[in-house]
């Protein structure tokens, strides 16, 4: 998520440049040619591990995690990559205007980047956890992309009806309430984008299943929906996603393997504590103060 909003960042930045100050050449080829960087870098940084320079192994592996962010930089503003989109689309792509699918084909080099860098990773895990590892990379990546792009898809299809776009950019009020519906939208979409884009299942019928359930009760709250994420036993944690009755409360593969009936039921009662206490709330209040100051 941090990596998406340094990309947003970058394109905001580029925007407010001179029109013609940067990029004056347009080498689509080349921006296509960067993406072999990341297995490169990941190449380097298994040949240092090997050779026993473990100070230069870590900053190559460094590099290799930022090169999606760099190589994004370098196709805009060296190869001319927004210009080439703009040439192609007839729309100039732009972050800090009304937002246009043109903006998605600005930002596809760093999507094809991060999944070439993910690719690279996985390649250095034995070849059991390769599939494993890249599945999870990749899930977890989408998570975050899908709502930037269902934001600036709706937007533009809001968009496309003249009087209700004037609307939104004059009224205050109707961009309020615009704004807060779709922020209530997406609240109660992430627990549906968490089940089906993480890889998750029902937690099984059993003593863990059983002993949640009972704690729930005890505690005064309705047990939600229990899932295990599959991760590969890459990740030890557990998470409780949305609001109300469609919350869902997910336990790694991995906590699951490692904690005793009571350990686990020391970490429902943590989840549970975050749900008691409305920290879910008090999370998004704090997003909503910081996305509007900025």
């Amino acid at each position: 998520m941090i990596h998406i909003l340094i990309a947003l960042l970058v394109q905001g930045l580029l925007e407010l440049a001179p029109r013609g100050a940067l990029a004056p050449l347009e080498w689509p080829l080349a921006v296509l040619a960067l993406a072999v960087v990341p297995h490169l870098l990941q190449g380097t940084t298994k040949r240092a591990y090997l050779a026993g320079r473990f100070r230069a192994a870590g900053s190559w592996q460094v590099l290799a995690q930022v090169a999606p962010l760099v190589l994004q930089l370098a196709a805009q503003g060296l190869f001319g990559w927004n210009r080439s989109v703009e040439r192609w689309i007839g729309t100039r792509p732009e972050l800090l205007g009304w937002p246009h699918p043109a903006l998605l084909a600005a930002l596809a080099p760093f999507g094809v980047y991060t999944l070439v860098a993910i690719d690279a990773r996985a390649r250095q895990a034995g070849a059991a956890q390769r599939a494993a590892l890249r599945r999870f990379q990749v899930r977890m990546f989408a998570t975050g992309v899908l709502p930037f792009a269902g934001f600036i898809l709706g937007a533009w299809a809001i968009g496309l009806d003249q009087r209700l776009r004037v609307n939104l950019e004059e009224v205050g009020l109707f961009a309020g309430a615009a704004a807060a519906a779709l922020f209530a939208v997406f609240l109660a979409a992430m627990p549906w984008v968490v089940k089906n884009v993480w890889e998750t299942r029902p937690l099984p019928r059993g003593f863990q299943r059983e002993l949640l359930v009972r704690l729930a009760r005890e505690l005064g709250l309705r047990a939600g929906d229990l899932r295990v994420w599959d991760t590969g036993n890459q990740i030890s944690n557990a998470a409780v996603v949305g609001l109300g009755p469609s919350g869902v409360v997910l336990f790694s593969d991995a906590l699951l393997g490692e904690l005793s009936l009571r350990e686990l039921a020391a970490v429902f009662a943590h989840e549970a504590a975050h749900v008691k206490r409305h920290h879910v709330l008090t999370f998004l209040a704090w997003s909503v103060a910081f996305f509007a100051a900025a």
